[in-house]
């Protein structure tokens, strides 16, 4: 039983957990762009790349505040 639950933490909890982590990230991302008015150009990066990871996020964060266009 207990291989079981350490199984199950494993496999269900460590994804939920990662995605949980991404997802507070781009909010607090997508706030702080908001802050600078640039969140519609911050989410369009990220939806135009398909950005998933937290490095990305940041990147795209980056690019947003600083203004390039892509």
């Amino acid at each position: 039983m207990t291989y079981f639950l350490i199984a199950f933490v494993l496999i269900i909890g460590g994804p939920y957990l990662a995605w949980k982590l991404t997802n507070n990230l781009y909010r607090k991302l997508y706030r702080m762009a908001d802050h600078h008015g640039r969140a519609a150009l911050f989410e369009s990066i990220v939806r135009e790349n398909n950005y998933t990871q937290p490095r990305d996020l940041e990147r795209a964060y980056q690019e947003a505040v600083a203004g390039i266009d892509k």
